[in-house]
C-alpha cells in the first residue's frame, strides 16, 4: 500500500507538475502573442501617422505655390484640405486671412462691374450702362430713381416714339432688381406688344425672371403668376386680363398681394373707364 501510495502520490504530483508547466508556457506564448501585435499595430499606427504628416506637408506646399501664382481660391482648398488632417492655430490662422482676402476681392470685382448712374447711387451694369444714350441715363436718375429715392409715388414717361422707353424702363428694372430694391413688378400693355416686351427682356436683362399672364391657358396664367409672386421678378399682362381677372392679380394663396411697381405702356388707355379696346 506504501508503494501504491508513494507512485499515486507521484503521479499527481507529475500531472501537477505538467499542467502548471503547460499553464506557464501558454502565459508566455499568449505575452509573447500580445507583444507581437502591439509591435505591429504601432508599426502600423506609426506608418499611417508617418504618410498622413506627409500629405499633409504636401498639401501646405501645394496651397504656397498656388498661393504665390495669385490662385487663392485653390490655395484655400489646399490648406482646408491640410487642416482635415492635422489642425494647428496657424494654419486656422492662415485660412481666416485667405477667406477675407477672397471676401475683399470678389466684392471689389462686383463693383467694378457696376455703375454709379449720374452718381445717384444707383447701380447698373457696366455693359448695359454703356449701351444707354445719355438722355437715357439722365432720366433713369431722374424722375425714375429720384421718385424711389424721395419716397414719392407715380411717374410719367413721355419721350416721343423712338426714343427708347422701352430700354429705358427695362434697364431701370434690371439696376433696382440688382440692388435688391424691388421683387415684384407688374407690366400692362395692349396685346399687340407682349412679343416686343418679352424680346426685349432677354435680350437686355437675360437673366431676368419675365413671366406672361395672357393667352388662352389659366393653368399656366396662374403657374406664371404664382412663380413671380413666389420668387420674385416681372409678370406681363394686357389691360383687358387686368380688368377680368384683378382679384387674381392681386391675391396669393388667399392673401392680398401687393406690387412693387405696376407699370403702364400705352397708359392712354386707362383715360376713361369705359375704354375696353386693348
Amino acid at each position: 500500500m506504501d508503494v501504491a501510495q508513494l507512485n499515486g502520490d507521484v503521479a499527481s504530483m507529475d500531472v501537477a507538475q505538467l499542467n502548471g508547466d503547460v499553464a506557464s508556457m501558454d502565459v508566455a506564448q499568449l505575452n509573447g502573442d500580445v507583444a507581437e501585435v502591439s509591435e505591429k499595430l504601432e508599426r502600423s499606427l506609426s506608418m499611417d501617422t508617418e504618410d498622413k504628416m506627409e500629405t499633409y506637408h504636401r498639401f501646405i506646399q501645394d496651397g504656397k505655390d498656388v498661393a504665390r501664382q495669385g490662385d487663392m481660391h485653390k490655395a484655400l482648398k489646399f490648406f482646408k484640405l491640410a487642416y482635415d488632417i492635422h489642425q494647428s492655430q496657424k494654419l486656422e490662422s492662415r485660412i481666416k486671412k485667405i477667406e477675407e482676402l477672397i471676401s475683399q476681392n470678389d466684392s471689389e470685382e462686383d463693383e467694378e462691374e457696376f455703375v454709379n448712374v449720374n452718381g445717384s447711387g444707383l447701380m447698373l451694369f457696366k455693359d448695359l450702362h454703356s449701351k444707354l444714350y445719355d438722355y437715357q441715363r439722365r432720366e433713369m436718375e431722374w424722375p425714375s430713381y429720384s421718385l424711389y429715392r424721395d419716397g414719392l409715388k407715380g411717374g410719367i414717361l413721355a419721350d416721343d416714339m423712338g426714343l427708347g422707353k422701352t430700354i429705358q424702363v427695362i434697364s431701370f428694372l434690371s439696376g433696382m432688381y440688382d440692388n435688391e430694391l424691388v421683387k415684384h413688378t407688374m407690366l400692362v400693355m395692349p396685346t399687340s406688344l407682349i412679343t416686343n416686351w418679352t424680346k426685349e427682356f432677354a435680350k437686355w436683362t437675360p437673366g431676368m425672371r419675365v413671366k406672361e399672364f395672357h393667352g388662352t391657358s389659366k393653368g399656366e396664367r396662374t403657374r406664371n403668376l404664382e412663380k413671380v409672386q413666389r420668387r420674385g421678378g416681372v409678370i406681363i399682362t394686357t389691360y383687358t386680363m387686368l380688368m377680368n381677372n384683378w382679384q387674381q392679380l392681386s391675391s396669393y394663396h388667399g392673401r392680398e398681394f401687393t406690387w412693387d411697381y405696376m407699370i403702364l405702356d400705352e397708359a392712354h388707355k386707362i383715360k376713361t373707364t369705359t375704354h375696353q379696346n386693348c
